[in-house]
């Protein structure tokens, strides 16, 4: 299954976003490093035994080349690489023109992300019309849309989000596939889930907006340089984390695992 991470604008903290709703996740997950934009996650993660970052070889473009062959899901963990933040992670490369050359292996990928019996949380970036990533967002059990609270994002975001639900949802399912999520401050995250909601009632859009991803410097700083801890744990982000982790389970039952461990925070 895949739960795909994304903006419309610009893209605001999509990858930290992605590492810390996997990092929070309770059951099998991994991290896919999709954004055609470029990649950062070989450059951030880091190896469990050395310390070092991880190989930048194989990842998404081996994958990606594999699934010309007949390739069993089950084989998609051995395309990921084992990081500190205790989430495996599937590297894409680190520049646009990387990825030529699998222009017409999307939907292949796609495929066989949806039918791991795991979690796939795919960071697709900045999702807009004509982006090759549209074929992971149609193979998504959920489409977790980024956004701030200023003038430019919620301007874009009323007349994307309306989009998105149209082009992703199903009529023959109770639920719609794509959700919001905001990026405040923890003590304006009431306000910015409140501002968001009136802006899509505004246009008659049912997408909800199911809670706030915390604003937490400090910690993303360190999630960028490829770290974690016991106090990190604490902090706002990966607290705030596991509040959107739960309401996504909440709203989409089908993902929740029978294996009941949380992820593993090391020391």
């Amino acid at each position: 299954m895949i739960v795909a991470i994304c903006a419309d604008k610009g893209s605001p903290g999509v990858t930290t976003a992605t590492v810390a709703l996997a990092m929070a996740w309770p059951g099998e997950r991994l991290v896919v490093d999709a954004d055609p934009a470029g990649g950062d996650l070989e450059f951030r993660a880091r190896h469990p035994t050395t310390g070092g970052r991880i190989r930048s070889e194989g990842g998404l473009l081996a994958l990606a080349a594999d699934t010309r062959l007949t390739l069993s899901p089950e084989a998609l963990p051995g395309y990921a690489q084992p990081t500190l933040w205790g989430v495996d992670v599937i590297c894409g490369p680190p520049n646009a023109t990387s990825y030529a050359p699998m222009r017409s292996l999307w939907p292949a990928v796609a495929d066989t992300l949806a039918a791991w019996p795991g979690t796939a949380f795919a960071d697709l970036g900045r999702l807009y019309p004509g982006t090759p990533t549209m074929a992971i967002a149609h193979r998504s059990t959920v489409i977790l849309v980024l956004t701030e609270v200023s003038v430019e994002h919620l301007f874009h975001l009323r007349a994307r989000v309306p989009e998105l639900a149209s082009q992703f949802g199903d009529p023959s399912q109770p639920v719609n596939p794509v959700a919001v999520v905001a990026l405040a401050r923890r003590r304006d995250a009431a306000d910015a889930v409140q501002q968001i909601s009136r802006v899509l009632e505004s246009v008659g859009c049912p997408v909800p907006v199911l809670a706030s991803l915390a604003i937490d410097p400090g910690s993303a700083q360190r999630l960028r340089e490829g770290q974690i801890s016991v106090r990190m744990s604490r902090g706002h982000l990966l607290r705030s984390a596991a509040d959107v982790v739960d309401r996504v389970t909440q709203r989409w039952p089908t993902l929740a695992t029978a294996d009941p461990a949380a992820a593993t925070v090391a020391s």
